[in-house]
């Protein structure tokens, strides 16, 4: 390869290594605006939201549409930080509303909020504690520690937290008119970025269900089968 060539190659690569460095930082600062919305919500900062009600209503719209769609695009701790602290702070005010009416949405909210925020530490490997997020224990350092510590239950309790999970995440976290096939494809994204036990059962379950019911699934379970067996070689 001439100089020329050479150089022409050199400049390709800074120039895709520095718009590559421009997607994320603009990435990164939408998701930042989209907190700053947050914030304002919870903290009351607009006159819309001076009415406590109207923050969780709010709350809990932004959870199921921006949320939704920060946690497809991705993050990082600090903005997970700033998410969670949001949850912890309007969580203050349940007790302020003595309307029961309004106390069953509030409820739903928090539930939201709950799950997002468990949903997004997973997704970073993390684990939330009373100093913050911090990094979770390596697989392999788990594996070592296995018989050392107490096992949660046996399998069959186990298996119901799986069940549990599945629940939780279809009445809280995904919404009402979600088909079951976006689900799906969002259960499948997910494990492709972060493998979890919950998330492989309940990836499994949705695509027996559909395949009952003569839905096309057979994309969907190539990109599960491709998962799981990557999973194992590891």
């Amino acid at each position: 390869m001439g100089l020329k060539a050479l150089l022409f190659s050199l400049q390709r690569i800074i120039d895709d290594f520095l718009q590559r460095v421009a997607d994320s930082e603009l990435k990164s600062l939408l998701v930042d605006q989209k907190l700053d919305h947050l914030e304002n919500i919870v903290y009351g900062r607009k006159k819309e939201f001076w009415r406590l009600y109207s923050r969780f209503i709010s709350f809990g719209n932004w959870l199921s549409q921006e949320g939704m769609k920060i946690l497809d695009d991705g993050f990082d701790p600090q903005q997970l930080e700033r998410i969670i602290g949001c949850i912890e702070k309007i969580k203050e005010y349940k007790y302020k509303i003595k309307d029961q009416r309004k106390r069953i949405l509030i409820d739903r909210a928090l539930h939201l909020g709950n799950s997002f925020a468990r949903e997004g530490i997973r997704k970073l490997g993390m684990e939330y504690t009373p100093m913050g997020l911090v990094e979770s224990i390596p697989s392999e350092f788990r594996e070592k520690l296995k018989g050392k510590i107490p096992r949660a239950g046996d399998i069959k309790d186990n298996f119901i937290k799986t069940l549990d999970y599945q629940k939780e995440m279809l009445e809280n976290f995904y919404k009402p008119g979600d088909h079951l096939l976006t689900i799906l494809h969002n259960q499948i994204t997910s494990l492709e970025r972060r493998p979890s036990l919950e998330d492989e059962v309940f990836t499994a379950t949705l695509l027996y269900y559909l395949k009952k019911y003569d839905y096309k699934i057979g994309a969907y379970l190539e990109r599960f089968k491709n998962v799981t067996s990557r999973n194992i070689k590891k």
